[in-house]
């Protein structure tokens, strides 16, 4: 039965205000850990350096940067996983906590539990957070359709290809409906050619509806990142720092294959790279330092 998209969105979660201007707040984020050195004793790693900006409602932001330069741990804080060292993060008026109901959060693994069929791994969240039950299988029956896995409602993930298990955890977080989402490199692993179609769906799910999600997204990927976001950061080595906020000027909707080949597309990117391509060079100090275990 196809459902109508108006039909399946929740009401917003109480206390959240989805016209508010600014969702997202970061002042002055620093944030260290320690790690096992191996030899008793343990080593410091200044993963975040003063990090500041602030995200406005419906934009779609993505963090780029080396490998290992603070992009996830500071997804983690603002979801709440962990707490920075200094500085404040404010999420849509209040502090970061788990389990927002005004928070949803796609990670690079698709996180689908073997024991349950498609359509309930999509309607599993839903559950948790208390949707009746047909308004939760209406809600996954459709988005699992708009995903392109009509007809793998009752399949389970060891009878999904990784493609379609990616696919089937865009639609459970899409189904949460939550005004802000979280995403750590969900197509990271993905052949090209799916990476794509992934790219578009996620742009058509986030088009819909009277108001959009604001949007932080993880990526290794700078055409990922060019073709999905109204901002791109750009992070630098250890300790990550905001090295640039670049606003991208494509008009939406966007056809990632077209935009990528249009002049306009490529004079970006070489900015983009230009201040990426400098971070991926070796040669400065390891920003990992020896601590006393004591």
């Amino acid at each position: 039965m196809r459902v109508n998209t108006l039909s399946v969105r929740a009401p917003a979660p109480v206390g959240v205000e989805r016209t508010a201007s600014k969702v997202l707040t970061v002042d002055s984020v620093s944030h260290e850990f320690f790690l096992d050195s191996g030899d008793g004793g343990e080593s410091r790693v200044h993963a975040l350096d003063d990090i500041s900006f602030t995200v406005e409602q419906g934009e779609f932001v993505s963090l780029v940067g080396p490998s290992g330069c603070g992009k996830t741990t500071l997804l983690n804080a603002i979801a709440g996983l962990n707490k920075p060292s200094s500085g404040k993060i404010v999420l849509a008026g209040r502090e970061p906590k788990p389990g927002r109901e005004d928070l949803a959060y796609m990670f690079a693994t698709d996180c689908l539990l073997p024991w349950r069929r498609t359509i309930d791994n999509v309607a599993f969240a839903m559950e948790v957070r208390g949707v009746p039950a047909g308004e939760r299988q209406d809600r996954a029956q459709y988005l699992l359709s708009r995903v392109g896995l009509g007809g793998f409602e009752m399949a389970y993930p060891s009878q999904l290809s990784r493609g379609m298990r990616q696919r089937a955890a865009l639609a459970r977080t899409f189904a949460l409906n939550s005004p802000i989402l979280l995403m750590d490199e969900p197509f990271g692993a993905l052949d090209a050619q799916t990476k794509l179609i992934l790219e578009q769906l996620l742009l058509s799910l986030w088009e819909e509806g009277e108001q959009r999600t604001t949007v932080l997204f993880v990526t290794h990927d700078l055409h990922e990142a060019l073709v999905l976001s109204d901002r791109v950061f750009v992070f630098s080595r250890l300790p990550g720092r905001i090295k640039a906020d670049h606003r991208i000027p494509f008009r939406r909707p966007r056809d990632p294959l077209l935009l990528q080949g249009t002049a306009e597309y490529h004079d970006v990117f070489s900015k983009l790279w230009a201040d990426l391509g400098t971070e991926l060079v070796s040669g400065e100090p390891s920003q990992i330092s020896a601590a006393s275990s004591d």
